[in-house]
């Protein structure tokens, strides 16, 4: 039996008479399709991107790979197929498609590189590809930083600030978190990370389970949506090593393990003056239960005024905190017991959706407020996550 034969035989469709009519005819077990999707699936909501590339390049390898002026993400596996070439298709498209079939045996049958026939049991679909074909390409971002770290503490890390980057896109340069390596007196090197919505802010430091290829200790700025996909990316493979590779002269940051690339480009100008939020010198501190802090500004807040942002006022005392929600035909009020050095009253007033967010990213049975004064961000600080230093900091708002 010749090389071709073989080949031919090693594709168990039903559709033998017709194989000549195809330029690649491709096999896909049900999951292992639908992984490589949803691997990309994450650049399928980006207008910019409205197309997936199959690269079907030989020895049973096929790349996918999907590409934007300043985001990519690329998936490498491996099936039964013959013939080779490129082909563009409505990625979304694909997917959702995908989740309406059954698990069974998914079949690629390309006709002239125009037109898609997907089988699967006893549906079929023709789609009509785009005809371009150019291969596209995805390389790692240039390195002048590069770091190794397992999938499980990436996680870790990038949880603890990844809520905090702001929707608003009239802020551009607040809408990702910016990342950077530092070195601290004793010699040892940090993954640190701020993030910000300008009303909230996390400021989080990796000060272990990493290691340091080389840096030039210059920051950047990533992009939310590469954020949220290195969060995604983590969570599904903890026990993989992950390659972060960044360069602030080409304002680029990638992401690779095995079988898989991310990269995107970084936003550009000045971040925040983020320090401005830290306080100068603390007067006061108390330390409570975030669960009865929580549950206490749930019920205050259905009686805040909307108008003024379901502003809370709290009343600082020495062994107990009074949270007051009021509008103009209501008022409700909660107090919990807390353990502090007030010596006199003191009152604040904050947002209580931002301050519900703030704490519901705290680990821990305990938490403790530090205040400089009633104008400045109170530093909000939980229970540490193992090789974590990560702190919170709110700004009050008008009453």
């Amino acid at each position: 039996m010749d090389t071709n034969s073989e080949k031919i035989n090693s594709i168990s469709t039903n559709f033998e008479s017709h194989r000549s009519l195809y330029e690649i005819e491709a096999e896909f077990e049900y999951d292992v399709l639908f992984k490589a999707l949803s691997t990309l699936s994450s650049s399928f909501v980006d207008h910019e991107i409205g197309w997936i590339q199959f690269a079907f390049v030989g020895n049973s390898e096929i790349v996918v790979t999907s590409v934007s002026h300043s985001y990519g993400l690329k998936y490498n596996f491996k099936s039964k197929y013959i013939g080779q070439g490129n082909i563009k298709i409505l990625g979304k498209q694909l997917y959702d498609y995908m989740k309406c079939l059954p698990k069974l045996t998914v079949v690629f049958q390309i006709k002239e590189f125009s037109k898609l026939f997907v089988r699967c049991g006893k549906s079929i679909a023709r789609v009509h590809l785009f005809q371009d074909q150019n291969t596209t390409q995805l390389f790692p971002s240039k390195s002048d930083s590069q770091i190794r770290i397992k999938g499980v503490h990436l996680d870790r890390f990038v949880s603890t600030f990844k809520d905090f980057i702001i929707y608003d896109d009239t802020r551009f340069y607040t809408r990702g978190a910016l990342l950077w390596i530092e070195k601290n007196d004793q010699g040892k090197y940090h993954f640190v990370a701020v993030a910000t919505d300008t009303t909230k802010l996390a400021h989080s430091i990796l000060y272990e389970d990493f290691d340091l290829d080389h840096t030039d200790f210059k920051n950047i700025v990533v992009p939310k949506k590469s954020i949220e996909e290195l969060k995604r990316i983590s969570s599904a493979n903890p026990d993989s090593e992950f390659v972060l590779k960044w360069s602030s002269s080409a304002h680029s940051f990638s992401c690779e393990t095995e079988n898989y690339l991310m990269y995107t480009m970084c936003l550009k100008g000045e971040f925040p003056f983020y320090e401005s939020a830290f306080p100068q010198v603390i007067h006061h501190q108390a330390t409570l239960n975030p669960q009865s802090l929580q549950e206490a500004i749930r019920r205050t807040m259905l009686f805040a005024d909307e108008k003024k942002r379901r502003a809370l006022h709290l009343i600082f005392e020495k062994d107990s905190l009074i949270i007051q929600g009021t509008a103009d035909n209501r008022e409700g009020e909660d107090v919990i017991e807390i353990k502090s050095n007030f010596k006199e009253t003191f009152c604040i007033n904050y947002n209580a959706s931002q301050f519900l967010s703030v704490i519901g990213a705290i680990f821990g049975s305990q938490i403790q407020l530090s205040f400089e004064s009633e104008k400045r961000p109170v530093k909000i600080v939980g229970e540490q996550p193992r090789g974590i230093s990560v702190s919170y900091f709110l700004v009050p708002t008008r009453f």
